[in-house]
């Protein structure tokens, strides 16, 4: 006879709602982790809503096949604490069937003042890549409306950092008193 297939986890310390009382504590020095590394990956994700058993944590978790959803209504957010301040470069989100007609991405350093860095109103779902320069430790995806009716549905949310920037040029050689200096040398036999 067949097996009855468990039910999903449930939500964790990191599932729909934002801890309460002071704000999330993060490094204020900024982190550079190689270049391109997916800094949400496995890191502490809140949402305002989740169903199913689709919790927050599955769009940061790396694996394609998981997926947080929300409620069916407007607005709905989810946001990523990514631990220490990184020099963000492009946040790539990856839609579901169900995506964001209108979304802001929003940054913070403390999960409780968020700034908007990015404001899309004509989503059409798939892969959203979106180019960002913002040195923040709190990312998060203000759903507006949805399209279609079902809820926000996102596979995975990948934040990458940029490169740091390269050493300066070393220093002009100093002014030299030899007028032969760099000169070719002609000799006589």
């Amino acid at each position: 006879p067949a097996q009855p297939v468990p039910p999903p986890p449930p939500p964790t310390a990191t599932g729909t709602e934002p801890p309460t009382g002071t704000p999330t504590p993060t490094s204020t020095a900024t982190a550079t982790p190689a270049p391109g590394t997916n800094l949400a990956q496995g890191k502490p994700a809140y949402a305002s809503s989740s169903i199913y058993g689709l919790v927050p944590t599955y769009a940061f978790d790396g694996d394609m096949a998981s997926r947080w959803s929300s409620e069916f209504s407007d607005p709905q957010w989810i946001y990523v604490d990514l631990g220490a301040t990184y020099a963000l470069e492009e946040i790539r989100l990856y839609w579901e069937s169900a995506y964001g007609r209108d979304y802001r991405i929003e940054v913070s350093p403390d999960a409780v003042n968020w700034q908007e860095i990015y404001h899309e109103t004509n989503g059409n779902g798939g892969l959203d890549s979106i180019t960002v320069s913002s040195p923040r430790s709190h990312v998060r995806l203000y759903g507006v409306h949805r399209a279609p009716a079902w809820g926000f549905l996102l596979w995975e949310v990948a934040i990458s950092n940029r490169p740091p920037a390269p050493p300066p040029a070393p220093p002009p050689p100093p002014p030299s008193d030899n007028l032969d200096l760099g000169r070719p040398r002609h000799t006589s036999s």
